[in-house]
């Protein structure tokens, strides 16, 4: 599996810490916490069975990008990936995997609060997208419900949009596996608030876009279709107290 980050070749965990800003390079925090897994631990092998699990079968991946930028929708700027994997299955089916990597981090501000700030932002500025795009992404995955009623954090929106755009934009064939996978890393950072908070979080959305739960070989996940698009969910927590 090639891993690239900012289009150079990452062979190690030294040259991904040059490609990161200084500010978001700190022990036990998620940007550390991905590089350590996926050079240091092994991680790659640990994806291979999360996703073939979640899948069904094994999984190769051929290419990793680290801060992969995806369009989600039809206007300028995409959302920043931690990590994107694409690869093929046995059967050989196309599989492309969203991973979003958080020690304390939450979802973001509530989608309803994006919403009324973006209304303002409108009415300051009659350019501004912003309060558009969030009704174009509520109609997407909630079809009907006014956006104001969207209590859960908005970058589960738009994380999802892009795994569900995502094969269009690296032109992947019709049937390609879609997985979005959260990596919960437990250092000493996570506090039980913060993961009780981003659970209950996840559970929620995944209530509101109708996933249904299903476990395979010990590996949990969440399946639904939108938009006649299938995709696939699954938040996992990797203990990395010992790292």
């Amino acid at each position: 599996m090639r891993i690239t980050l900012k289009d150079q070749s990452i062979k190690s965990f030294e040259e991904w810490e040059k490609h990161i800003p200084k500010h978001h390079w700190k022990k036990g925090r998620s940007a550390y916490s991905l590089a350590y897994f996926m050079m240091k631990k092994n991680g790659a092998d640990c994806l291979y069975k999360v996703v073939g699990d979640i899948i069904g079968e094994n999984v190769s991946f051929t290419e990793a990008t680290v801060e992969d930028n995806v369009p989600f929708d039809n206007y300028p700027n995409g959302t920043k990936r931690d990590l994107v994997l694409t690869g093929r299955t046995d059967s050989g089916k196309n599989v492309f995997v969203t991973v979003e990597a958080k020690v304390c981090e939450s979802f973001g501000a509530k989608t309803s609060s994006a919403y009324q700030k973006a209304k303002l932002t409108k009415e300051e500025n009659p350019d501004s997208k912003r309060k558009a795009r969030i009704e174009e992404l509520v109609a997407l995955l909630f079809n009907d419900k006014p956006a104001e009623s969207i209590d859960v954090g908005y970058q589960l929106l738009y994380s999802t949009a892009a795994t569900l755009k995502g094969p269009e934009v690296k032109k992947l064939p019709k049937g390609t596996h879609r997985v979005m996978l959260v990596l919960i890393f437990k250092t000493e950072f996570l506090t039980p608030k913060c993961a009780d908070k981003n659970c209950k979080d996840f559970g929620k959305f995944m209530g509101m876009i109708k996933a249904k739960e299903a476990t395979r070989n010990g590996t949990t996940f969440f399946k639904t279709t939108i938009k006649g698009k299938p995709i696939v969910f699954a938040y996992q927590t990797v203990d990395a107290t010992q790292w």
